[in-house]
């Protein structure tokens, strides 16, 4: 830091010191441009006798210059799906410095370290109007790619970074966006502000850059710049689906006690062979689909379709497992045969939409159909 940086710090530190004995400072000390004039009284004697007071001829006075000072924060990462868009990332900006200030916004990839870059970035931002340092003060704002609206000291921007993110990644995959802000003058312009280069001068507001370095993932971002910035994480939280078809033959002979149409039912034991069960014409055949999620993310909206072979009539079906956050059946039969359709006169299609699996990352989570048809006993 220079010797001027320093002594300008050391009097704007001394200025807030006062300020904060009346009740007026900023946490960046006295406002920028604030004339302080001093003056002084020497008394002393002759003697034993006083003499008239020596005071100066002419006060001391300085201005205060410009705190240039900004702060980029990442609020807390974002749990992602695969394939999901306008992902928001929130930051914060604020206006550590002593005077009023706009900031160019930039939002950008890392370009290494992290899995996958999120595309189509566009940021976002709600100025902290009522100085409650909560965002509540209305919808966010498009960025206007020129520059904020103008900042006053210790005021805050809350700003959201929104992405997509790719279809092929991967659970646990990361993604990590920056966001530069960059001191700019007011009015909305974009043109960042300058640094004094060539030494104090009392009577003139100069600005004087106090930034920190930002966090090393953007090129160039160093202390003392005007610029400050900060990285936050898409992390994907995926459902890990799988599904698999099997079938059985649930009874060769169907009759009143071990009925087709009753699921699950119990299969009676074959008079010619008690440990097989064989797909004769008329036996009743049972396909079961499983869906299995082994992932850290809940999964809705399954959809579940099949068509039955046209030397099949439907007899039944059922599904199990389709489970809610609530531990609640999700889903429904939506495209149903009517029982002992045909499904060589009529497509037999078995449609289950709706349903849901519960996170399964520690358990893996499953939902089962099952259908229930006879093997035709005449030639379609």
């Amino acid at each position: 830091m220079t010797k001027t940086k320093t002594l300008m710090k050391g009097l704007l530190a001394a200025s807030a010191l006062t300020a904060l004995s009346t009740g007026t400072a900023f946490a960046a000390g006295t406002a920028a441009g604030t004339t302080v004039t001093n003056t002084f009284t020497l008394n002393y004697n002759v003697g034993t006798t006083p003499q008239p007071p020596v005071t100066g001829d002419t006060p001391t006075t300085f201005v205060v210059d410009r705190l240039i000072d900004v702060n980029v924060a990442p609020n807390a990462g974002l749990d992602v799906a695969p394939g999901a868009v306008d992902q928001p990332l929130s930051f914060t900006v604020t206006n550590e410095g002593n005077d009023t200030q706009g900031y160019v916004l930039t939002a950008g990839n890392v370009a290494a370290g992290d899995d996958f870059d999120a595309t189509n970035l566009a940021i976002f931002y709600v100025v902290d109007t009522n100085g409650d340092g909560i965002n509540n003060d209305g919808a966010p704002v498009a960025y206007n790619g020129t520059s904020t609206p103008d900042i006053a000291p210790d005021q805050i921007v809350f700003v959201t970074i929104e992405g997509d993110i790719p279809g092929g990644v991967d659970q646990d995959d990361t993604s990590d966006i920056t966001l530069l802000a960059e001191t700019a003058v007011t009015g909305g312009a974009g043109t960042l502000v300058t640094e004094d280069t060539d030494g104090n001068d009392n009577a003139t507001v100069e600005n004087v850059f106090a930034d920190a370095a930002g966090d090393g993932n953007v090129t160039g971002d160093v202390a003392e710049d005007g610029s400050h910035s900060a990285t936050n994480t898409y992390s994907v939280v995926a459902a890990m689906i799988a599904a698999v078809k099997a079938v059985d033959i649930f009874a060769e002979v169907p009759n009143a006690t071990n009925d087709c149409a009753v699921i699950p039912g119990t299969p009676a034991p074959q008079t010619s062979d008690e440990d097989d069960q064989y797909a004769i014409p008329g036996a009743c055949v049972e396909y079961t689909i499983t869906a299995t999620n082994t992932g850290e993310a809940a999964t809705n909206s399954i959809d579940i379709a099949d068509t039955l072979p046209d030397n099949l009539t439907f007899v039944a079906a059922s599904a199990t497992g389709f489970l809610d956050e609530t531990a609640t059946q999700a889903g429904s039969f939506t495209t149903l045969p009517t029982a002992n359709q045909d499904c060589f006169a009529t497509p037999c299609v078995v449609e289950y939409t709706g349903g849901e699996l519960q996170d399964g990352s520690t358990t893996p989570t499953t939902g089962v159909i099952t259908i229930r048809a006879l093997i035709a006993s005449s030639k379609p």
